[in-house]
């Protein structure tokens, strides 16, 4: 399904920067090559907001065709693994939280951390197979989406959130307002929403245009993230890069307008600012220069 609006700012004035056709899933594995003639495969162009910078894939695959069956569990993932123990005892140290809510808790790893800090915790995740695992473990976890009915089941049985968070989960739903209202739905007041999304200032640096597929429908630069979170309540007062999937950006928001913000906020957005990453023309110039990286590979192969 294409969708004509921003993503972030909901504006009818978007831009294509870079269209690498149609492609099949990238977690979509195939049974043996007698299957390859019958390998869907769904359009991938890249596009730019013109109003607010936002970098995203508006071409969406129906999420039950991505999640119903997920191929993909972190806790089989080593680097993954390390980096969640880092993240558990980061929110643990940092954040102090009594209950934490999950959304795209996977197989529930840092549910299962954070459980053994003495943290209450309640997980969310669409894909029946993968939350099946996690409370095999013995965690709560729900399937289905993290929308407002959702978190006002999780307030009404084990009550209000000090922190809502999701790893690489944000960009993965076509309407992020839905998470957003979730989280304001299910956070106490002075709670925290923890959010890890793929950087889109490591996508331009490194050229990562391999990260570009159907389950990473937008990448966030802190300025883009802070504008979409202001316009549902939301303010950042901390923000840090991190090495996740290649490079991520990780940022603690809260609703509390008047918290003063952490100078890494300030840091980073002035490096935003030195890149252009706002600026559409940054993400042509991107588009181009991958289309040149294209050709090379197909002429060397051909």
């Amino acid at each position: 399904m294409k969708e004509k609006n921003c993503r972030g700012c909901k504006k009818n004035n978007v831009r294509l920067f870079l269209d690498l056709g149609k492609m099949p899933l990238a977690g979509g594995f195939l049974s043996g090559k007698n299957a390859i003639p019958e390998e869907k495969t769904y359009p991938l162009p890249v596009y730019v907001c013109n109003e607010c910078g936002l970098v995203q894939i508006l071409d969406t695959v129906n999420p039950e065709i991505l999640f119903q069956d997920y191929s993909f569990s972190s806790s089989t993932v080593p680097p993954l693994v390390q980096h969640f123990e880092n993240y558990a005892k980061w929110l643990h140290d940092k954040l102090a939280p009594k209950f934490v809510v999950e959304f795209g808790c996977n197989d529930g790893i840092l549910l299962k951390l954070l459980s053994k800090l003495g943290i209450k915790t309640c997980g969310v995740d669409v894909s029946e197979n993968i939350t099946e695992i996690a409370r095999n473990d013995g965690l709560d976890v729900i399937t289905g989406y993290f929308d407002e009915p959702t978190a006002e089941l999780i307030k009404k049985r084990l009550g209000l959130a000090d922190l809502v968070t999701g790893s690489n989960a944000f960009a993965h739903n076509d309407q992020p307002e839905i998470i957003l209202k979730a989280a304001k739905r299910i956070l106490n007041p002075d709670g925290y929403l923890c959010l890890e999304v793929m950087y889109a200032g490591d996508l331009l640096e490194l050229l990562q245009w391999d990260t570009l597929y159907h389950e990473h429908l937008t990448f966030y630069c802190l300025s883009t993230l802070s504008a979409l979170l202001n316009r549902y309540g939301f303010h950042v007062i901390d923000a840090e890069r991190i090495t996740m999937h290649g490079g991520s950006l990780r940022i603690v928001a809260t609703q509390d307008s008047q918290k003063q913000a952490n100078t890494s906020v300030s840091e980073i957005l002035a490096y935003e600012k030195e890149k252009d990453l706002d600026d559409p023309n940054t993400w042509i110039n991107f588009g181009q220069n991958i289309g040149r990286k294209i050709e090379v590979v197909r002429n060397t192969m051909s």
